[in-house]
């Protein structure tokens, strides 16, 4: 897939067509969405003496630098459309719910309300609040609907904030790198080259999915194996539980990842399929895992929705280290045929048939762009920490355990249909994926 450079100026008005990803996105919206089911928001606590008029122009900035960020989308000749607006032409502004403090916890549940409420990419991609809960502590929300981001694409936009901000309070002007590549451009050369499917991915994924089995769930199931969405009627609010590792067991997670020649992804999804296996009893597993599709560096500092779901299978036997190097084997194979959009993976035919579907359990470890970093300090004269979102929010996916390493520690949590899955039956999971981490990590 050829990408070219000629979609987008930052002086007019250009569309570009619907990547593939969006458009399964907005269909989804369409026929299940609310609860802010597109919802993509980082969530921080800011300690220290903000200025909030800083914020609001260093937000500006990181509008202006990434074109996703000020796109909307239309139906034009019953197609989804980009729209990619001028820097500067949409507009945006930092709310402020409550000129007075407002006690975190009532902060917070403000913050539920206004995810809820997901941006209309209709109208404008991206939202942004703050509150003030303390004299020198802030509860600071910015949101994109998810057509127009990733988890990867939201370490950009967080990264190039602190970056603006920081020169602004300092009397500096922001220089934000800007993108090498634009998110529409992508989209445009998916869209000609037939979204880049090559007979080689195709045979891969036939390969992989011939009789596969994914997560055996109670309840049942809501969709079938062939369908890539679930009947109309919105999703259920999600829950989640969390789950931790302190650094003396990442560094050792590390280690092993070393002398395996493997990487920390491949542990985890290892210890991820034994939790889930442990509470199906099933010893051929197949699940979905998010990958970030930007197998080409030009692609690394570009924000949009790339991330697709693939699909990572495996036996399952009583050690959990014994399924390491089938595991690296699976990722190497899926890292290359990623860019194959899931909703066009062959599920195969007949006796055949997979059965279920990869939306049932899912692994996201959210990678870090390069030259992002991990930095508390990212706001000059401020300590910043990543909130977890909060529940009630509705998930695309039954189950999903989402990873990410932030400040030394990997964190993360599981998210889950509450409709379907209860805690008791999800911290059997959780409890289990602790137990082969230990395992992995002797």
């Amino acid at each position: 897939m050829t990408i070219s450079a000629d979609v987008e100026t930052d002086t007019e008005v250009r569309v570009a067509p619907a990547s593939p990803a969006q458009r399964t996105l907005w269909l989804a919206n369409r026929t299940r969405g609310g609860l802010g089911l597109l919802s993509v928001p980082v969530v921080l606590r800011l300690t220290g003496p903000l200025d909030a008029e800083a914020l609001e122009r260093a937000l500006a900035a990181v509008v202006d630098c990434f074109g996703s960020l000020r796109t909307t989308v239309e139906v034009r000749n019953r197609a989804l459309t980009q729209v990619i607006r001028p820097a500067g032409a949409l507009g945006v502004r930092l709310e402020r719910p409550a000129a007075a403090v407002t006690p975190f916890a009532d902060a917070f549940d403000q913050v539920r309300e206004l995810l809820l409420d997901e941006p209309d990419p209709k109208v404008r991609p991206v939202r942004a609040a703050l509150w003030r809960t303390g004299p020198d502590e802030h509860l600071f929300v910015v949101n994109v609907n998810h057509l127009m981001t990733d988890g990867w694409s939201n370490r950009l936009v967080l990264s190039a904030l602190g970056r603006a901000y920081t020169a602004i309070v300092a009397d500096r002007r922001p220089e934000l790198e800007p993108e090498q590549t634009r998110y529409a451009d992508f989209a445009a050369a998916a869209a000609g080259s037939g979204n880049g499917v090559s007979q080689a991915g195709r045979r891969f994924w036939a390969d992989v999915l011939r009789g596969a089995r994914f997560a055996e769930l109670p309840g049942p199931e809501r969709e079938l194996a062939t369908t890539v969405f679930r009947a109309a009627g919105s999703r259920p609010p999600a829950r989640h539980l969390d789950v931790e590792l302190d650094p003396a067991a990442l560094d050792r997670l590390r280690e092993v990842a070393r002398e395996r020649r493997t990487t920390l992804f491949v542990l985890l999804m290892s210890a991820f399929m034994h939790g889930l296996a442990a509470r199906t009893g099933q010893e051929d597993l197949a699940v979905g895992s998010i990958f970030a599709n930007r197998s080409r560096p030009e692609l690394h500092g570009t924000v949009g929705m790339f991330a697709n779901l693939s699909v990572l299978r495996a036996r399952i036997t009583d050690d959990p280290v014994g399924c390491v190097d089938q595991l690296r084997r699976a990722v190497l194979g899926a890292l290359t045929h990623q860019s194959v959009h899931h909703a066009t993976l062959p599920y195969g035919s007949g006796a055949e048939i997979a059965a279920g579907s990869p939306q049932n359990a899912v692994f996201h470890m959210i990678a870090q762009p390069p030259g992002t970093g991990e930095d508390r300090d990212l706001f000059a004269g401020l300590e910043s920490a990543e909130l977890a979102w909060p529940d009630g929010l509705a998930s695309r996916f039954e189950l999903e355990l989402v990873l990410a390493q932030r400040s030394g520690r990997l964190t993360g949590l599981f998210r889950y249909a509450a409709d379907r899955l209860d805690a008791d039956w999800v911290g059997g999971v959780r409890d289990a994926f602790s137990s082969a981490v230990a395992v992995i990590s002797r």
